[in-house]
């Protein structure tokens, strides 16, 4: 069954800041950036810049499994915050995807999105020719196939264990290549 992303979830464009982030060693707030997007879908949550915004309203606040979507660029991707943190929120022009579904998995939408039906539907409706942007209208259209909830489960583990693998055989050609090194410099000697 195919429902509109606006129904299964709350869409809300991260916190605008006025002029460039002051960044504040003391301040209240951990703030995710593009910069801050990892090439595997995740957050770099080890290098946030901190700063001070008074009195953030909570809807700001990240939480643990919400997705956050890139709006312009090349690539029109979510990544996932998949970790518990506290007082962090995202920078314009990202959204933040909250999942209010009970029978809909965050991380199965977090799949979802970044699989080519909806890459395909999101490329074709972004502005710009220079840079692609990505309104928050688009992405509340965007239909998402929901499976049964067990299904959802089967998908996101799936994807866990290659993802897994792709890690595992990342290191062993490191490793491969180290040890051939290492032979025929020894060769040499």
């Amino acid at each position: 069954m195919k429902i509109e992303l606006k129904n299964i979830a709350n869409i809300h464009l991260g916190y605008s800041f006025r002029s460039k982030i002051q960044k504040e060693n003391n301040g209240n707030v951990f703030v995710i950036q593009m910069k801050d997007l990892t090439k595997e879908f995740g957050v770099d949550v080890n290098n946030l810049d901190k700063t001070e915004i008074p009195d953030i309203k909570a809807h700001y606040l990240m939480r643990k499994n919400d997705l956050i979507f890139k709006t312009r660029g090349l690539d029109t991707t979510a990544s996932i915050l998949d970790k518990d943190l506290i007082n962090i929120i995202l920078s314009a022009p990202l959204l933040r995807i909250r999942i209010e579904s009970k029978n809909v998995l965050p991380e199965y939408v977090f799949w979802y999105i970044n699989q080519a039906p909806a890459q395909i539907f999101l490329n074709r409706r972004a502005k710009g020719t220079f840079q692609k942007m990505i309104t928050k209208q688009v992405l509340e259209e965007l239909e998402i196939e929901i499976p049964p909830l067990e299904l959802q489960r089967k998908i996101v583990k799936v994807v866990k264990l290659a993802e897994r693998e792709q890690r595992i055989l990342e290191n062993l050609r490191i490793k491969k290549n180290e040890l051939i090194s290492a032979i025929l410099l020894n060769s040499i000697k």
